[in-house]
């Protein structure tokens, strides 16, 4: 849940979507077959540097 109350904060702060383009974004995400969606699957893949030094977790290359 974290992760989409961050992807929802980027997307609206820093990208200017509104709520329903948010939603709709949303929606065509999880019906995408080419991702898959899996609660505590790891590792867990960050932008964040600090964060990608935690167990468990990996930085996105740059």
């Amino acid at each position: 849940m974290a992760a989409l109350d961050t992807l929802e904060w980027v997307l609206r702060s820093r990208f200017g979507f509104d709520k329903p383009a948010f939603i709709e974004l949303l929606a065509k995400l999880l019906s995408t077959t080419e991702l898959a969606f899996a609660a505590g699957r790891a590792p867990l893949w960050t932008f964040d540097r600090t964060a990608a030094r935690c167990v468990g977790a990996r930085a996105v290359p740059a």
